[in-house]
């Protein structure tokens, strides 16, 4: 039965670290697609990766947010996915 149980954890683990790296490449992806069909400005991949990368990150900063600005809502993206896969792949 223990056998079982840590079978089970592993693949759990396992799901939740390939969550983890999907949406490393994920994150981005919707950032700048979200960017692109918003904006009112039609704007290439390289001027809209350009301008998230530009812009601040808060409201209230005025430094660019650089990497950061791409990975907007990353963390709530995990929160999202990692229950959903630990759920559906074991």
């Amino acid at each position: 039965a223990a056998l079982t149980e840590n079978e089970a954890l592993i693949h759990m683990t396992a799901a939740s670290m390939g969550e983890f790296t999907a949406c490393l490449v994920r994150v981005p992806t919707e950032v700048i697609k979200a960017r692109m069909q918003t904006s009112q400005v039609k704007m290439g991949l390289s001027e809209t990766v350009a301008a998230i990368w530009s812009e601040p990150f808060t409201g209230s900063s005025t430094k660019p947010a650089g990497i950061a600005g791409l990975y907007r809502g990353f963390s709530i993206t995990l929160l999202r996915e990692i229950p959903f896969s630990m759920i559906q792949f074991p």
